[in-house]
């Protein structure tokens, strides 16, 4: 083992109490991750065995009360922890926080060196598990962070930390200067009917309902989905037409290599993951090519029938998002497409769709027809649309500008009239 793994591993054992612990080196590995702003983290896990198990070690499975530990390799933060079936031999003594919030507060603070209510703050907490949100002075933030921290016979058998948590030289500050008048036109623009199924009728319901999105204080809208993506994308609005088809040969899927471990040259060089890069022009155009032939391999008949709607990195692929094009109105569950490239040669290798989760509802029956007009949808639910501030980052700016989350939870039926809860469709 590498004798700077070795340090750290030795730092983690003393700091969380593990004396009675030994590293299990062969467990241990570098792993590479990418947040929502594109940001490469490289991440030491380690699987420390309670000394009791040395000279019976159970090759098949981590044991009970095994500690798997992730720690920032450059920062050395705590990134998760876990005790194998919620027991754990660790000396809780100095290392690990009571089963309290003021405790456990304290102890986040000390471990991540995020700042209480400026940074994080809590969401919910029962029977001894904590879940707390990120912050910018208790406002929300997009993409978020989720700190979990759980205790069992009062000891912490569990810790995670996941998402963003905004830095101060992050965050642009400025008041909240949106007002429910302001966004009267952004509300209808982005009031969407959408075609839900209802399984107790086994037929599809045309819903107005308000798609979420983000609105700066100049009245731009940020889609919600533009903080979606850890790896480098593109937005796309293309129709895949064919006049004839070119390559009429199958398609044969190969196995994807989705692992994310990383060399140690490249976790101390700092490497930016690949999937951070921007996606070319060329790499955008010789994407189309390759889309359009896979299509002409798997779907021969469907010439004008899907339409590229997003190119991202993933995993050190290109992955190409498709959608149906001949549909009446948008439906909840659309069938959906996603193919995997290889950008060195630009070779499609593997897909996944819905096609066999689809096939479930091929008995229900079709769209009504609309009778009430989207004006009078947007009077039935405009007292119950809400405007609260939200810090949201922004990839032009690099930075988390305060915006205007615009929602709604009821929505209208396009048939009755009538006003509904839009969580009851969600089943």
């Amino acid at each position: 083992m590498d004798e700077q793994l070795r340090n750290i591993a030795s730092d983690v054992q003393a700091a969380y109490g593990l004396e009675e612990y030994y590293l299990k080196e062969q467990d241990c590995c570098l792993f590479r991750e990418r947040n929502a702003l594109h940001e490469s983290i490289y991440i030491y896990s380690m699987t420390f065995y309670p000394q009791r198990y040395a000279e019976n070690e159970q090759e098949d499975e981590n044991p009970e009360g095994a500690a798997i530990v992730e720690i920032n390799f450059h920062s050395k933060q705590l990134r998760r922890m876990v005790f194998v079936q919620g027991k754990s031999f660790a000396n809780q003594t100095g290392a690990y926080p009571d089963n309290d919030r003021e405790s456990v507060i304290d102890w986040v603070e000390n471990r991540t060196g995020l700042a209480w209510g400026r940074q994080f703050q809590l969401a919910e907490s029962s029977d001894g598990t904590y879940k707390f949100h990120a912050t910018v002075d208790n406002i929300p933030v997009h993409p978020g962070g989720i700190i979990k921290v759980r205790f069992a016979d009062q000891k912490l058998v569990s810790f995670s930390i996941y998402g963003v948590f905004p830095q101060e030289e992050q965050v642009i500050w400025e008041p909240f200067a949106l007002l429910p008048e302001d966004v009267e036109k952004i509300s209808f623009s982005q009031l969407k009917l959408v075609d839900f199924p209802v399984h107790s009728q086994k037929k599809w319901v045309p819903i107005y309902g308000l798609e979420e999105t983000f609105i700066t204080n100049d009245k731009r809208i940020i889609p919600m989905e533009i903080n979606d993506s850890s790896g480098a994308f593109i937005k796309m609005d293309k129709v895949i037409e064919w006049k004839e088809i070119a390559v009429p040969e199958g398609f044969r899927r190969q196995e994807l290599k989705l692992d994310d471990k990383a060399p140690m040259e490249e976790a101390r060089e700092n490497v930016a993951d690949p999937d951070t890069k921007p996606i070319t022009k060329a790499q955008k155009e010789a994407c189309v090519k390759t889309v359009t032939r896979f299509l002409q391999a798997v779907y021969p008949n469907d010439s004008g029938k899907w339409r590229l709607t997003k190119l991202q990195r993933d995993h050190g692929y290109l992955a190409a998002d498709l959608k149906e094009t001949e549909m009446k109105r948008q439906r909840i569950l659309a069938d959906k497409v996603r193919l995997f490239i290889l950008p060195e040669t630009m070779e499609p290798l593997n897909y996944i769709d819905r096609k066999s989760f689809l096939d479930t509802f091929t008995e229900y029956k079709n769209n009504e027809t609309v009778t009430v007009p989207k004006e009078a949808a947007l009077e039935k639910i405009r007292d119950d649309i809400t405007l609260e501030p939200i810090y949201v980052y922004d990839h032009e700016r690099k930075s988390f500008i305060l915006c205007g989350k615009l929602d709604c939870d009821y929505g209208v039926d396009a048939v009755s009239g009538e006003r509904v809860w839009l969580d009851d469709f969600q089943d």
